[in-house]
């Protein structure tokens, strides 16, 4: 028998090169555009850890460790980085048993890595299936759901998959005389989406900053784009920033001015999105949404429903737990009064 090599847990963080975990990441069934080493410095400004363990050269397993700061430590993904977590490699082995004994050692291994004093909430990648170490580990899992279109070579079968009532608002569109074009305009994207959730009594869930930031560095890779949609009089209808690596585009946020009705302008936005997509990716992947309202129009795309877990375990000390609880509401009452506030002038 060959003597077996020692396996071992390293921790990278935002000073390593990371070059060779970019490489891992583009040949895990796991990995995405959220994983990337330039992603994960854009979207958590340097604050993040990675464990993975090592055998011999090659990378076997890894769990992204995303904190925020505040007295409680927190792993979750960040916003607009829906899929991350555990990302395992490449398996050379036959039996099906043999391939399963190493990931769950490989798992047992990356949840020791976990903090043990604060509070995980994980969103992880449709393609990581297997959750049983974190419910041994006592550790919580529920269900979401997300849509995925492909293939997109076929843009007579892409369209026929459409709900009617989409088709026709994209035809409605169309009638308009609505073109939908790369814009690297980001302050007239920042105004639409801004006008979609103000239409709702709601702030965007992102600072126009951040979200310029991870536009600029994604489309600056080759890895993102703006697609906006206008009339004859260059006045713009709807807007989609989506980004993709590895053969799937997500689509990340999209908004449609409120005051503008009955032009079909979402749908026809999101089916240009689908056409503009085929040229990078051989699927689009719409990030959700558990939503109701937004859940029926991403299902009328054609795409399948496609669960991934979300991960979470909470060892907050109870004290500080209820201090983080009263820091959250005091915030939540702040806004709220301060928006009424606002409003009145």
């Amino acid at each position: 028998m060959g003597k077996k090599r020692k396996q071992e847990v390293i921790k990278l963080n935002q000073d390593d090169s990371l070059e060779d975990w970019d490489t891992f990441v583009s040949e895990s069934s796991q990995g995405s555009v959220f994983s990337l080493s330039w992603w994960l410095r854009t979207t958590l400004s340097n604050k993040f850890e990675i464990s993975v363990i090592k055998d011999g050269d090659a990378f076997k397993a890894a769990f992204i460790h995303s904190y925020f700061r505040g007295n409680t430590k927190i792993i979750r993904n960040p916003i607009f980085s829906p899929f991350q977590g555990v990302l395992l490699g490449k398996s050379h082995r036959l039996k099906y048993s043999a391939y399963l004994s190493d990931q769950m050692d490989y798992l047992r291994i990356l949840i020791q890595t976990l903090p043990q004093d604060g509070k995980i909430d994980v969103l992880c990648h449709p393609n990581f299936t297997n959750w049983l170490p974190f419910y041994w580990a006592n550790y919580k899992q529920t269900t979401r759901y997300t849509y995925i279109v492909e293939p997109l070579f076929d843009e007579k079968q892409l369209f026929k998959n459409i709900r009617s009532n989409v088709r026709t608002d994209v035809n409605k569109a169309k009638r308009k005389g609505l073109i939908v074009e790369e814009s690297m305009d980001f302050d007239l994207f920042w105004e639409v989406i801004q006008k979609t959730y103000f239409r709702q009594d709601k702030y965007p869930p992102i600072r126009k900053s951040y979200l310029e930031k991870l536009y600029r560095e994604s489309h600056a890779r080759g890895y993102g784009k703006i697609l906006t949609s206008f009339d004859e009089y260059r006045k713009p209808y709807a807007t989609l920033f989506y980004v993709w690596s590895f053969g799937t585009a997500y689509f990340i946020i999209s908004g449609a001015d409120p005051d503008i009705r009955n032009v079909g302008s979402s749908s026809h936005i999101y089916w240009n999105g689908l056409l503009d997509a085929a040229k990078v990716a051989e699927r689009v992947n719409f990030c959700g949404s558990m939503m109701p309202q937004v859940e029926t129009l991403l299902r009328a795309f054609g795409g399948k429903q496609t669960p991934y877990f979300s991960i979470s375990k909470d060892n907050t000390p109870f004290l500080k737990k209820a201090m983080h609880n009263v820091s959250i509401r005091a915030k939540e009452i702040i806004k709220k009064y301060g928006k009424i506030g606002h409003d009145k002038q």
